[in-house]
């Protein structure tokens, strides 16, 4: 499954939020949000995000999955 540079964008922002929004405690929203929150703050008009992968995407999206 190919995905383009932005549905990759909106699905980690959306993978990121979801995070935010399972854990109870405020301290963990806290660090989960400062962890992703260049992913969960990304703008409409934003045209200058760069996407740096180390391994092939579908192994990515595989682990996130997971999680």
């Amino acid at each position: 499954m190919e995905m383009t540079t932005d549905e990759i964008a909106a699905y980690l922002r959306e993978w990121a939020i979801d995070k935010v929004e399972e854990v109870e405690s405020i301290g963990a929203k806290d660090a989960i949000y400062k962890e992703f929150e260049e992913w969960i703050e990304i703008e409409d008009d934003d045209e200058d995000m760069e996407l740096l992968v180390l391994e092939p995407l579908e192994d990515v999206i595989k682990e996130i999955d997971e999680d």
